[in-house]
């Protein structure tokens, strides 16, 4: 039931497995890591029973590590992905192991990065997207159709993202635990994402507030003639999308901000706590950023904005677009959490946020 996924962007790779290990029909645990770091600067995802996948990622990374001790130099992505698939072909012969991989990384040399696909047959081949086990079936499609040669690492998580969702909506097994890792020309990172409510291929904006407008016309229809109801249905379109209510619910995002008096003094934002709080019983623009902020752990913006965080990066809809983790920040590293351009904030999760009073 292994689910391996890589694609090649313009300056780096992204490769994602799932957690899972299984035996038999078992499961074992959900935290598994099928993703193993090589010198810092390549990354091999394996899928295949426990066993061959452990042993066989092992040894081809001790390997990699004698071979840079004996001769202090690394082995480039080309370079280790024709050793790993000769010592597959060799095992083909003596001891076959069922292990499919991945190999992603970032060549020095041309500042270029690299992903290569091999089976447990030998067989290997430089690509531009990949995938093994059964999430080949469902989003080697998806990959094609939104792939682009010079694609960002922002645009090819969001692809990992849809194949992710493709996985949970069609699979029969649920695979609701993905790790997602990063390798470019600064090595390999960890991406954390927002997998709390299915994506949709055609997004559509989460507006609660139109559905009364809906059942008048679904009454008028069945009081008036047909050429008085298309007159109705055709006047009232272009004033149905909020679009002119967008601009400003960004600006109220930066307008509400109580900076302290110099950037550099941070003592008093540190020193504000709330007076009061509430939670939130309809959606709203201000709503889905205070989801979106305490996702990753801020109270609000005035909390971020305490720990040395510039202002949040916005969609153009006004829904912040990516925040580093506070937990993160305070241990010294920077974890970035990525939000979708549509609404993240439901009807379920309406009741869990929280609206701080200063």
């Amino acid at each position: 039931m292994d689910t391996l996924f890589g694609i090649k962007c313009k300056d780096c790779v992204v490769l994602a497995a799932d957690c899972h290990a299984a035996f038999s029909v078992i499961r074992l645990k959900d935290d598994e890591d099928k993703m193993t770091v090589i010198d810092d600067d390549k990354l091999i995802a394996a899928a295949g029973p426990n066993g061959d996948r452990r042993n066989f990622v092992e040894y081809i990374q001790k390997n990699a590590h004698l071979y840079r001790l004996r001769n202090d130099v690394k082995l480039g992505p080309a370079a280790f992905a024709n050793f790993t698939r000769n010592e597959l072909a060799y095992n083909l012969r003596n001891k076959p192991m069922q292990v499919d991989l991945l190999v992603g990384g970032y060549c020095q040399e041309t500042q270029t990065p690299k992903l290569y696909f091999m089976d447990y047959l030998a067989a290997m081949q430089e690509v531009s997207k990949a995938s093994h086990g059964y999430g080949a079936m469902f989003c080697l499609g998806l990959m094609d159709r939104y792939w682009q040669k010079d694609m960002t690492e922002e645009q090819g998580v969001e692809v990992i993202r849809r194949c992710i969702n493709e996985m949970q909506t069609r699979f029969l097994v649920k695979i609701s635990d993905f790790k997602i890792k990063v390798v470019d020309k600064n090595g390999v990172r960890v991406i954390q994402l927002l997998l709390t409510q299915p994506l949709q291929l055609q997004p559509q904006p989460f507006r609660p507030q139109q559905r009364q407008p809906q059942q008048r016309q679904s009454q008028q229809r069945t009081q008036q003639p047909h050429p008085q109801q298309q007159r109705q249905q055709q006047q009232p379109q272009p004033q149905r999308p909020p679009q002119p209510q967008r601009p400003p619910s960004q600006q109220r995002l930066s307008a509400n901000l109580v900076r302290p008096a110099s950037r550099g003094s941070m003592a008093d934002a540190k020193a504000r706590e709330p007076v009061g709080v509430t939670r939130a019983k309809q959606w709203t623009p201000e709503v889905e950023n205070a989801f979106r902020l305490q996702e990753a752990g801020y109270r609000g913006v005035e909390d971020a904005l305490a720990l040395g965080l510039d202002e949040p990066e916005l969609w153009p809809e006004g829904y912040i677009r990516m925040l580093p983790t506070r937990k993160s920040i305070e241990n010294g590293s920077r974890v970035l959490l990525y939000f979708r351009r549509t609404p993240e904030c439901d009807s379920r999760r309406l009741h869990t946020v929280k609206i701080y009073r200063y």
